[in-house]
């Protein structure tokens, strides 16, 4: 930078949750009111095309703080802990690398996601990555929720707190926590230091549940909102893989959440509450740098602000993140250091928060650290404006990689397919242009950073290669989006003697794909859950299918069988004779994603995969339970 002072400068990291690229000065919708945010981008740089290494909070934090992406430490997902990857202890995350270099660091709020990485710090290396940390909720257990039953609306069918929302008085809003984040940062910020300090601050919102102050959701008239567009009325030009994708942010809902959300008329509300938890974290952002502007630290302080993720809120038919699209990957990033050449000129190439690691490195002249995956972003701070040679990397689940430069997004799925949309004719990715003879060569050219090796994902297990064999009480998760055995022949068996007339041996699936086996009064059942294709987001109600046995089971230990064949025949045998016959549609059509359980069935929310009335664990005798999956 010029004019460079000698002495290290601090740093202020702002962290906000699932903030999508809706801010004024992103210009990508003309509704939102970000005031703060947007001065900072006029003192700053503002890169408009921004990616998170992954679109879930934990693993993205994980990246930006290790500076590696998830093909290296193994963390694609919620579940994939920090504490687990070999790969993501080989550096230090970069808290730590300055708080070795003489900075005092501290946290307050949600900066890395539930403390997991720094644990995993701890146990590893035997110290902390704070010098100071006020908390994840301001120094206390202040409600992160708010979950005041009277001032929040849920959508019917969708049983989470994720589409709650409602507007709080002041009195229920002095509880929740970025108020207090804000407190706590600010105090930090009026006091002076005997070395250089890294401070983080991580505000919650606009993470559901959607609630806010009052005079927030009064800053927007509902009905004169701008709905985001949305494509095809079918899944159109999207290859399989990332309908399984968009599925994922379905399953949870009975009929899908477009259709609930739409149908009982609460998509504005949403988005009125979305664009009101947006303004209430720019108020918060803005108590923070007021205090920096105006205390003793304004003139030598880096300031990075940016979202682990993004949010969709209907475009594609898709809500909340967990997609590869460019509303659940692009977030926001803006950099202010001492000393800018060109402040409040944003630049418009692809980079990743991977990048900020190194960056961080350079501005403050600490040493570098061998093995980052991200490039500085220093050169583009200082006006440069020469094309970075690589994209931006976003990867949800091993082998499902998304590119992202300027202009195009080139996606790659675990089954090979693909998508590449050109952002200059198709802000709103509705013409998959993957297919285009017109596009092979920049279709090659971002194909080539695709990379060649993917870490495994550290705790979802993959779609297996041989009979899965289980013992009653095992659960075993798996992913929504990876290449599964969706249109295979499913066959579960087992070695049961039930001592009451139900029981459940295998559950494995959610609202819209799965199967079952059990027992129902006493006699051998097969369920299979499964929508039609094509998919078309207003018919995602599934239909099931239950095969039952012409007889009741012995009293004795026997041998039992259930098969769905990719004709959809499904067969029972007990002691290897045939038992009884159904016929489905056909092999499932989605990949059932979820918990697999034998021998129980505990989860909530979901109905069973047949005609089992409650979660029960199976009651006598259930082993040597295989399931297997073959074409």
């Amino acid at each position: 930078m010029k004019n460079r002072q000698d002495r290290r400068p601090n740093v202020l990291i702002i962290a906000l949750d699932d903030l999508n690229n809706w801010l004024g000065c992103m210009g990508t919708n003309p509704d939102v009111q970000t005031p703060h945010m947007d001065h900072l981008a006029e003192h700053g740089t503002l890169f408009t095309n921004a990616c998170c290494a992954s679109p879930v909070c934990l693993p993205s934090r994980t990246a930006l703080l290790t500076g590696l992406n998830p093909t290296t430490t193994g963390c694609y997902l919620l579940n994939d802990l920090p504490q687990d990857s070999p790969g993501a202890h080989e550096a230090p995350p970069f808290p730590l690398h300055f708080r070795h270099n003489g900075y005092r660091t501290m946290s307050v709020g949600k900066v890395d996601h539930g403390n997991l990485l720094d644990r995993a710090v701890q146990a590893e290396r035997g110290e902390s990555m704070w010098d100071e940390d006020g908390g994840r909720f301001g120094g206390q257990q202040f409600d992160m929720h708010s979950r005041h039953t009277s001032c929040l609306t849920e959508t019917p069918g969708y049983y989470s707190f994720a589409y709650h929302w409602g507007p709080l008085d002041e009195d229920q809003a002095a509880t929740m926590a970025d108020r207090h984040v804000a407190d706590w940062a600010v105090e930090r910020l009026q006091h002076s230091y005997d070395s250089p300090f890294l401070l983080a601050a991580g505000f919650h919102r606009p993470h559901v549940p959607l609630i806010a102050p009052q005079r927030f959701f009064d800053m927007y008239d509902k009905e004169q909102l701008h709905l985001p567009p949305t494509g095809p009325y079918d899944f159109d030009g999207m290859p399989e893989a990332a309908q399984q994708v968009a599925l994922t942010g379905y399953q949870e809902t009975e009929l899908g959440k477009h259709y609930q959300i739409t149908q009982h008329g609460h998509w504005r509300d949403i988005l009125q509450a979305y664009l009101a938890c947006i303004s209430f974290a720019d108020e918060c952002v803005g108590r923070v740098l007021s205090a920096l502007e105006q205390g003793p630290h304004a003139g030598n302080t880096v300031v990075a602000l940016w979202s682990d993720n993004g949010w969709n809120l209907g475009e594609h038919f898709h809500w909340q993140k967990f997609s590869l699209w460019d509303q659940s990957s692009r977030v926001p990033l803006i950099i202010r250091a001492p000393g800018m050449a060109q402040p409040g000129r944003p630049c418009h190439q692809g980079v990743s928060l991977v990048d900020l690691y190194p960056t961080l490195l350079e501005l403050c002249n600490l040493p570098q650290v061998p093995g980052l995956e991200g490039e500085s972003l220093q050169g583009l701070l200082c006006g440069e404006r020469k094309k970075r040679e690589h994209p931006a990397m976003t990867s949800f689940g091993p082998h499902n990689h998304s590119l992202r430069t300027e202009r195009w997004r080139y996606t790659r799925y675990c089954d090979g397919s693909e998508e590449l949309y050109d952002y200059e004719t198709d802000l709103n990715e509705h013409t998959n242009l993957a297919d285009s003879p017109e596009c092979a060569d920049i279709k090659g050219s971002l194909a080539r950073w695709l990379p060649e090796r993917t870490a495994p994902s550290l705790a979802s297990t993959p779609p297996p290669a041989g009979p899965l064999s289980l013992r009653a009480g095992d659960q075993v998760w798996f992913r929504g989006m990876e290449s599964g055995f969706h249109r295979m022949r499913i066959t579960i068996r087992a070695r049961v003697r039930a001592e009451e007339g139900e029981g459940v041996i295998v559950h494995h699936g959610s609202w819209f794909a799965g199967y079952s086996l059990y027992v129902k009064d006493g006699r051998l059942c097969m369920g299979v859950r499964d929508v039609r294709t094509p998919l078309r987001w207003d018919r995602l109600q599934a239909t099931t299918t239950i095969a039952r046995s012409d007889r009741p089971l012995p009293e004795s230990l026997v041998a039992v069988e259930g098969c769905l064949d990719v004709d959809g025949t499904i067969t029972l045998k007990v002691d290897g004779e045939p038992a009884g016959a159904g016929k489905a549609a056909g092999p499932l059509s989605v990949y059932p994603s979820g918990l697999l359980e034998a021998g129980r069935y505990t989860q909530t929310g979901f109905p069973p995969i047949g005609d089992y009335a409650e979660q029960k664990d199976f009651p006598g005798a259930v082993q040597n339970i295989t399931v297997s999956f073959s074409r």
